[in-house]
Parts: C-alpha cells; structure tokens; sequence
C-alpha cells in the first residue's frame, strides 16, 4: 500500500503521458491488494486494505492535474473511477462480512 501510494504520489503522474494514468494505475494495484487480502481469510484484513486503498485513491483523484488540450482522458474521468472503485470496495466489504454468515 505504502509503495503504490507513494509512486502515485511521485514519479507516477511525471511518467504518465495521459493525465488520469496514476489513478488508473493506482485502482488496479488496490483492487489486486483487495484480491490477495480477500483470499487470505482475513477480514480485518481485507478491510484495513479498503480503508486505506480508498484514502490513497481519494488523495490521488483530488491531485491537481496539468492537461494539456492533446493530453488524453479529461480529468473529470478520476471521480467516475473514484465512484467504481468505492462501489468495487463496498462490494467486496458486503461480500467479506455479510455473505460469509
């Protein structure tokens, strides 16, 4: 988690030529973390991953970003993969702690 955020923080948006590339990057990294947390038999796992899978993806799509005309996706995609990615996570959270009874 730690890693991921922090590249998305740094050198993510600098290598990106598109201007959302980071949080595209940093949803697919959370989401393979929410996997891995979800097949361990952990709860409080899986649910310390959403918690701060989703403060990382909330940082990460309220960063400004400079868009060239040419450059790529608008920058008003990040709330509509911002949106997927809590639906994805309350899936998960519902799937983890209710279906399991």
């Amino acid at each position: 988690w730690v890693a991921s955020t922090w590249a998305a923080y740094t050198w993510w948006p600098a290598a990106g030529d598109q201007a959302r590339l980071p949080v595209l990057a940093l949803a697919t990294v959370q989401l393979v973390n929410f996997w891995l947390a979800q097949n361990s038999g952990q709860p409080l796992l899986l649910a310390s991953c959403i918690a701060l899978g989703g403060l990382s993806m909330a940082g990460v799509c309220l960063m400004p970003v400079a868009v060239a005309p040419n450059q790529g996706p608008s920058p008003l995609l990040a709330p509509g993969i911002y949106l997927g990615f809590c639906v994805v996570s309350a899936l998960l959270l519902f799937q983890e702690f209710f279906m399991s009874l």
